[in-house]
């Protein structure tokens, strides 16, 4: 006899699938049957690997039964349909994927995308126009204070101005694959050319920068010039986040065929119920603190972008006024035979 809370979840619109601590299947409800093309009575009490074949979810059961957190994925199926799909852990049970059909808001999304691009490239023709003509303004005469104050202000509305426009088509070209070509990459070369870059403005704002290489590193697969912009865009957020006289730490360790890289700082921290959202698009931590910092709300976007493209996964750890640890783990390059 079912329970009240099993016919709740047998009759949910979204897709849902229960398996215990071993992986076994609990309940696959109607429409989780219907979206993967499943039987439930043939799913029941067997591992969750037999019978749903689909590589992504698989992926996700087995990244949560390894780090004990939840993750979430859009997972494409062959009908077309997208599906933003959570798991999560429950103590006790084993594992909840929840899954729900935003088709129709790719399809938005895309549209949306198309429009941002068509208007940035218009846009960047006015702008170094406008950019040019403030440029000569100081050839045209002697600038009081004021009208210095003025066109430095402009300037710096342009530069965030162009600097979002970048952002922007960058995101669409990730999302398109371009600039992906991926070869054999030495992580602790990367890491040491950007901490390099950093190290002068992190002097500027009076903060410690740390970086102790290890000895080795397996290499991953990837994409030398898109890590460098990941290890950019989580220097450059946690440098603008964390106070004068603060610390900032870049670490690299091999972990189970893996390589993890984390960059913690102590930063102003982020409120717990941002967090699930700080890798969105346009997103910024919204406080007291953080409104006259600059930024467009695209860095991490960009990160979450390039890590899983390179098949890794990134996260954040953070508690308010302690500071935030960014990490991500990409799969590490397997060594060849040795010569004989």
């Amino acid at each position: 006899m079912q329970t009240h809370w099993e016919s709740v979840l047998r009759g949910a619109q979204d897709a849902i699938i229960v398996v215990d601590e071993e992986n076994h299947v609990l309940l696959c409800n109607a429409a989780a049957c219907t979206a993967l093309n499943l039987v439930e009575a043939g799913l029941l009490h067997r591992p969750v690997g037999e019978n749903i074949p689909h590589p992504a979810l698989l992926s996700m059961f087995d990244q949560v039964r390894q780090a004990r957190q939840a993750t979430r994925s859009k997972v494409s199926l062959e009908d077309g349909r997208t599906f933003n799909a959570q798991l999560t852990p429950i103590a006790g049970v084993g594992q909840v994927l929840v899954m729900q059909d935003i088709t129709h808001l790719k399809e938005l999304d895309r549209i949306k995308s198309e429009l941002v691009t068509a208007v940035s490239h218009d846009l960047r023709t006015p702008l170094t126009t406008a950019q040019g003509y403030i440029d000569l303004l100081s050839r045209a005469g002697p600038l009081n204070e004021q009208q210095r104050d003025y066109i430095l202000h402009a300037r710096q509305g342009l530069e965030t101005i162009t600097e979002l426009i970048v952002n922007l088509l960058d995101v669409d070209r990730l999302e398109a694959g371009l600039d992906l070509e991926m070869g054999p990459c030495d992580l602790i070369q990367v890491i040491d050319r950007a901490v390099e870059d950093f190290r002068l403005l992190a002097e500027e704002h009076k903060q410690d920068l740390r970086w102790d290489p290890p000895g080795e590193l397996p290499l991953v697969r990837g994409n030398p010039y898109r890590l460098r912009q990941v290890m950019n865009n989580l220097l450059s957020n946690v440098v603008k986040y964390t106070r004068a006289g603060g610390w900032i730490a870049v670490s690299a360790v091999e972990e189970d065929g893996h390589v993890v890289v984390h960059v913690a700082d102590n930063g102003i921290g982020i409120p717990p119920a941002q967090i699930p959202y700080i890798f969105d698009r346009f997103y910024r931590v919204k406080s007291d603190e953080t409104a006259s910092i600059p930024g467009t709300g695209l860095g991490l976007a960009i990160v979450k972008a390039v890590i899983e493209k390179h098949n890794g996964r990134v996260w954040v750890e953070s508690k308010p006024g302690l500071g935030s640890v960014f990490s991500f783990i990409l799969p590490a390059v397997e060594a060849g035979p040795s010569p004989g």
